[in-house]
């Protein structure tokens, strides 16, 4: 792990932010559980599937900014809740392996709104590019919170 930090944020943020990149309830675990559900209702939901799907890819794009601003931080973009120490790796565990639609897509919400609510709770907490990039990932989610809404079947 590097020692030093940019000006860009500090080795906090690194702590406030990793969670976020790939905890219990974090990005990483949004993008893998997505991932999962498009194999699973590819044949029997394919346009639900496509649509988990595109999800899925923009949730990798947010991984992406995410990872971008820890290792601008100085910190490598560990899949771990906690960097640097070598403990609490991301788990596929993490993952809800629900089978059926509406449990997918409960499963889906239910995940969506811990990352919003963990976002949330940074609040004032970061400053600058770290704040800027949590502000657009809290709009990003509620982007998928809303997609998701639309897919529940009544």
């Amino acid at each position: 792990m590097r020692e030093a930090c940019t000006s860009t944020c500090e080795k906090r943020e690194v702590r406030l932010l990793s969670p976020l990149y790939a905890g219990k309830c974090g990005i990483l675990t949004a993008t893998l559980q997505y991932v999962f559900q498009t194999v699973i209702l590819g044949r029997s939901a394919p346009e639900i599937a496509e649509k988990l799907e595109k999800i899925a890819a923009e949730r990798l794009c947010d991984l992406e900014k995410l990872g971008s601003l820890l290792a601008r931080c100085g910190a490598d973009p560990l899949f771990s809740a906690c960097p640097p120490y070598p403990v609490s790796f991301h788990t596929a565990a993490y993952v809800d392996y629900s089978r059926t639609l509406p449990h997918m897509l409960a499963a889906d919400l239910r995940l969506e709104r811990e990352i919003l609510h963990s976002l949330d709770a940074l609040g004032d907490a970061l400053e600058g590019e770290a704040a800027e990039t949590v502000r657009r990932l809290h709009e990003r989610t509620r982007g998928y919170i809303s997609r998701l809404q639309e897919l529940m079947i009544p």
